[in-house]
């Protein structure tokens, strides 16, 4: 297969209303692409079609819960319906529980898990069936670094994005004799977007990025990159090599760090009721692009980026000072 240009790919994207799936739905429909969106609420999908019109992408929605596998199938129907294939299927849809483990309501553990890891197994099964028989397509499963050092009270999304991680090199290993079917791995950072506010919260608390956020756009420019030209694994964000190397050398002093910046940073008053947030039903303000943690952040953006950085090198001296004696 050749390469294709960006205005003849026809993209499938989950979680399209807001977050990294708005930014990049934007972004593709700017360079001409064909999308079809997938979320729950219509009316947010409407929005986002619009805005992508008027920047020259054709758009068809699909009103869809990626945690039910038959509005799933529904969704791969209507895009080779409406557009004759599909040559990137982008598994974005995802949601949070913020708790400490005992915490969070067995059911909501349930439907973090239903809608990141399920949702992306039901995709990626749609997109693979469509992609055998068109000879080629490439599928892109939105994980996390989180997925790579584990996340503190928010065991569900971390266990989730552990999985979309085994999925993508499950499927990497699969389909080998498939050279034109390709799997890519998006993994960002902490990422500035509504999920801190609309996620669900048993912590008492308000919710706020643990660390300095990277910018959802940064996100979507990778996943358009990789729709063109696949890569296996992308990580976004500054932080993300700082993090993995810590989380591998030096696993004990990391996990300490990790556990009191959130305690420091990402729970601020108290008196926030319990609430199972947009877990199961889409909270009409969630559907922007951002948090406004960017804006929130910038000014201590970097120095945090080198306290932590600090910190870890500090680790790391002391594992290879030890090593070394």
């Amino acid at each position: 297969m050749g390469r294709k240009q960006p205005e003849n790919l026809v993209m499938v994207l989950t979680g399209a209303t807001s977050g990294i799936g708005r930014a990049t739905a934007l972004r593709f429909a700017r360079e001409g692409g064909r999308l079809v969106l997938a979320a729950r609420s219509l009316r947010d999908l409407q929005e986002v079609a619009a805005l992508c019109q008027k920047r020259g992408g054709s758009v068809h929605v699909v009103q869809a819960d990626v945690a039910r596998e038959e509005e799933v199938r529904r969704l791969a129907e209507e895009a080779v319906r409406r557009f004759g294939r599909i040559d990137v299927w982008v598994n974005n849809a995802a949601v949070i529980a913020f708790g400490n483990f005992m915490a969070i309501p067995p059911e909501d553990f349930r439907r973090v898990i239903e809608v990141n890891l399920f949702g992306y197994i039901y995709g990626a099964r749609q997109a693979i069936r469509q992609f055998r028989q068109q000879g080629y397509g490439t599928l892109i499963n939105i994980a996390s670094v989180a997925g790579v050092v584990g996340q503190p009270f928010a065991a569900p999304y971390s266990i989730s994005k552990f999985g979309v991680r085994g999925l993508s090199n499950s499927l990497e290993q699969e389909l080998k004799a498939e050279e034109h079917i390709k799997v890519c791995t998006i993994l960002p950072s902490t990422v500035d977007t509504p999920i801190y506010e609309h996620g669900a919260n048993y912590t008492g608390k308000k919710i706020q990025p643990p660390v300095a956020v990277t910018s959802a756009r940064e996100v979507a420019k990778a996943i358009i990159r990789v729709s063109k030209n696949p890569e296996k694994r992308v990580y976004v964000g500054s932080s993300t090599t700082l993090m993995r190397l810590g989380r591998l050398v030096i696993p004990e002093f990391f996990d300490k760090l990790t556990y009191y910046m959130t305690i420091i940073r990402e729970f601020e008053e108290d008196g926030v009721p319990r609430s199972a947030g947009n877990l199961y039903r889409p909270s009409p303000e969630s559907a922007s692009i951002s948090g406004g943690w960017m804006k929130k952040k910038r000014k201590r953006k970097k120095i945090l980026q080198t306290l932590v950085g600090s910190a870890l090198l500090v680790g790391l001296s002391c594992y290879l000072r030890k090593k070394i004696t």
